[in-house]
C-alpha cells in the first residue's frame, strides 16, 4: 500500500489563524491524497473541532487567535475532555530558538515546521508522524511522544544524522547537502544581485538545501539553511543581497557539520550570530 493511500484514510485538523496560510496547508494535504480535512481559526474553535471530528492528526500554528498552539497542545495531551491524548501534532513556528523547540517538545509536540512553510516540509512531517511514529509516553512529568529519537546502542542500520560519530561513513543525505553548498559557492562569483534569473537560480538551490536539512534531524543545521533562505527571499533583486552574508552561512553550515572549535563549538550562538547579521542588513 502506498503512502498516499495510507494518508488518504486519515482525518486532519488544520488550526491556523491566517486564512491564506490555512488555505495553503489544506491544498498541500489534498495534493498528497488527504481529503478529510477540517479547519479552525482560533484555539477554542480548534478544541471544538477536535471533540467533534476526532482527527487522526493536527497541524497547528504556534500563534492562534484567542489562545496559542501550546495551549491547544496541552489541552489535547492533558485535559480530561480530550478525546484522544495521543493525537499526533505538528506545529508551525517562525522561531528557531532552542528554547522554543524544547518547549514544543516538552508540551508533547511530535514534529515542527519552520516558517516560511514549503510543501516538502509539510509532507515530510506528515509522513513522519505516521510512518516513523514514536512510542507514546504517559508519566507524571510528561505526556507525549518519546522525546528520545536515538536508536538503541545495538542498532546496526545506516547512520543518518549529522551528529553521528566522526568515524561514521557519510550518508547519501549528507553528501547531497554539502554538494548543494558547493553548488551555491560556484554560483556566487557570477551572481548579479539585480538580475531576477541569477537570484532565482540561487534561491532554488538554497530552497533545496533547506529541504534536505529538514530531513537529517539537526535543528541547528536546519536553522542555518533556513536563515540563508530567508535572507535571499527577503532581499530579492533589490541589489542589497551580499555575497559575504551567503558565504557566512555556508561557513556556518560547514562548521556545524565538522564541529570545529571556537565559534562553531556553540551552535546556538552561531545561529544567533547569523540571525543578527541578517537583521542588520534587511
Amino acid at each position: 500500500m502506498s503512502e498516499k493511500i495510507q494518508l488518504a484514510s486519515k482525518t486532519f485538523l488544520v488550526a491556523e489563524t491566517q486564512p491564506f496560510l490555512r488555505a495553503i496547508l489544506v491544498d498541500i494535504l489534498r495534493n498528497v491524497g488527504i481529503s478529510n480535512i477540517h479547519t479552525a481559526g482560533s484555539c477554542p474553535e480548534a478544541i471544538t473541532q477536535v471533540r467533534t471530528w476526532l482527527p487522526d492528526a493536527i497541524i497547528l500554528d504556534w500563534h492562534l487567535k484567542d489562545g496559542s498552539g501550546m495551549e491547544l497542545a496541552q489541552w489535547v495531551r492533558k485535559s480530561p475532555e480530550s478525546p484522544n491524548p495521543e493525537i499526533p501534532m505538528v506545529i508551525i513556528t517562525g522561531d528557531t530558538s532552542q528554547e522554543k523547540i524544547l518547549h514544543a517538545r516538552d508540551c508533547g509536540i511530535d514534529e515542527i515546521i519552520i516558517k516560511p512553510v514549503v510543501p516538502k516540509a509539510v509532507i515530510s512531517r506528515v509522513k513522519t508522524i505516521f510512518v516513523a511514529k514514536r512510542d507514546f509516553v504517559s508519566s507524571y512529568s510528561f505526556i507525549g511522544p518519546d522525546r528520545r529519537r536515538r536508536k538503541p546502542s545495538g542498532y546496526k542500520g545506516k547512520k543518518r544524522r549529522l551528529k553521528d560519530t566522526a568515524d561514521s561513513p557519510q550518508t547519501e543525505m549528507e553528501n547531497e547537502i554539502f554538494a548543494l553548498c558547493q553548488e551555491i559557492e560556484t554560483q556566487l562569483p557570477l551572481l548579479d544581485t539585480k538580475d531576477r534569473a541569477s537570484v532565482m537560480r540561487l534561491y532554488v538551490v538554497c530552497q533545496s538545501l533547506w529541504d534536505k536539512t529538514i530531513q537529517v534531524e539537526n535543528d541547528y543545521l536546519e536553522a542555518a539553511a533556513k536563515s540563508m533562505f530567508n535572507y535571499i527571499q527577503g532581499t530579492g533583486i533589490s541589489g542589497k543581497l551580499r555575497v559575504s552574508v551567503i558565504n557566512h552561512h555556508l561557513q556556518a553550515i560547514f562548521d556545524l557539520k565538522n564541529k570545529v572549535k571556537g565559534r562553531g563549538s556553540d551552535p546556538s550562538a552561531l545561529i544567533e550570530e547569523l540571525n543578527n547579521s541578517i537583521a542588520q542588513r534587511m
